[in-house]
């Protein structure tokens, strides 16, 4: 009784990610609209639950009076200045064409950070909610049947054991192992 070699088993393992593949990448294309929507409307909630809401409230109006603030100032300090001021000026008022003002952006936090916060949150929760879908449920079994698989040719001995193991698994989700191509004919010329 012959060992398969390293060479098998890895035809074998990329023979099952590819049998697999295209229904795997059909229900995660299904899914994407079902985790989008559930994110979107646990989004809200989630922020009110875990009380994020009112810390984004009140960093958006912090945020705005000093925006405000510093308009005042860059106003107070760029406007009728002398050529030899405008020389001396630090480069905190000084306008970049490219950007505008740019003079606090390196480790600021954000209303839009926390949101995007709780939407990476919210977008966690709703992946796990949609593996309780119909869709989502056919996903997971369908990677476990892959994974069961590759655990097949691993612990295999002989390429015509495996064969028949993995063509017993693929059964279950209507594809043939080994594709059976029927006689082309004599219209290739």
């Amino acid at each position: 009784m012959k060992a398969m070699t390293k060479y098998q088993l890895e035809h074998f393992k990329d023979k099952v990610k590819s049998k697999f593949a295209p229904m795997i990448e059909e229900a995660d294309l299904s899914l994407r609209k079902i985790v989008a929507d559930m994110t979107e409307s646990a989004e809200k909630k989630l922020s009110d639950k875990i009380g994020a809401t009112e810390i984004i409230n009140l960093l958006e109006d912090a945020e705005a009076e000093h925006i405000k603030a510093m308009k005042k100032a860059r106003t107070f300090f760029t406007k009728n200045l002398t050529a030899e001021q405008k020389e001396g000026l630090d480069y905190k008022f000084r306008k970049d064409e490219k950007i505008g003002f740019d003079s606090y952006n390196h480790n600021r936090i954000t209303p839009e950070d926390c949101r995007e916060q709780i939407r990476s949150w919210a977008q966690k929760l709703a992946e796990r909610e949609a593996e309780k879908t119909p869709i989502g449920k056919k996903k997971v079994k369908l990677l476990k049947l892959k994974e069961d698989a590759i655990s097949d040719v691993m612990e295999s001995g002989m390429p015509a054991e495996l064969i028949e193991k993995l063509g017993q698994r693929l059964k279950v989700i209507g594809i043939a192992w080994n594709n059976n191509v029927k006689a082309i004919g004599q219209d290739l010329n």
